[in-house]
């Protein structure tokens, strides 16, 4: 059977997922940051759902059935060199546990959320007028597509923001999720915030780029079922 993708490319790959996956959470983690006690700001109210947004696309990008990094760790495994099927193996952690947080989100939080995150960062959307809208939901185990028509959408919005108060909906949400999406953060940033010329390196020498990524994320999961009680 003939390598679909050469070495170079699959270390390229792996590195623009480790940068696809640490960029959003370096950029974005800050919104969690509040005292115990004090109430989020109306800036991190508003910044949650973008930050959601990009962990969810983690999710969808690279934990589907046919995504991205199934077809990687096939390329991977057939150039038979050093650690990189490992490592890519690895790196395919990050889909997986993304998905596994962005799933306790409810499908109507998922759903608002991706509303008020388009609206944040496009403004008007052609598809925001439509009679009804797809919307890709992370469940346990998958992904699911859903139409939502436009009069539901609307109830969803008014269900989270019975007052028309934006920051209210996302509050609630935001309380619920804040401790989950800390450790999920803290966590790729631990773990997977490499120099990339390293990453390179490593990958291209056929060293071990990672070692205990299972062992720590089964952790995270603990701890994330914890949060969740």
């Amino acid at each position: 059977m003939a390598v679909k993708r050469g070495r170079s490319e699959i270390v390229d790959a792996i590195q623009q997922i480790i940068l696809g996956a640490v960029f959003p959470v370096e950029s974005w983690r800050w919104v969690l940051d509040q005292h115990r006690n004090d109430r989020a700001s109306g800036t991190q109210l508003l910044g949650f759902p973008i930050l959601f947004g990009c962990v969810k696309d983690t999710a969808k990008g690279l934990a589907s059935t046919n995504g991205t990094i199934r077809r990687l760790v096939a390329d991977a495994k057939l150039t038979n060199h050093g650690n990189l099927f490992h490592s890519t193996c690895e790196v395919g952690s990050i889909g997986v546990l993304s998905a596994e947080l962005i799933c306790r989100a409810s499908k109507d939080e998922q759903v608002f959320l991706e509303i008020v995150r388009n609206r944040l960062v496009h403004g008007y959307l052609d598809g925001a007028s439509r009679s009804h809208r797809n919307f890709t939901i992370v469940e346990n185990p998958g992904f699911k597509v859903i139409s939502v028509s436009k009069s539901e959408r609307e109830e969803l919005v008014a269900k989270f923001c019975p007052n028309g108060r934006l920051h209210e909906g996302i509050q609630v949400i935001f309380d619920r999720h804040k401790e989950g999406f800390k450790l999920y953060c803290d966590m790729i940033l631990e773990h997977f915030k490499f120099d990339l010329s390293e990453v390179q390196n490593a990958l291209s020498e056929g060293q071990l780029l990672f070692s205990e990524t299972e062992a720590a994320f089964n952790t995270l999961r603990r701890e994330l079922d914890t949060c969740y009680q």
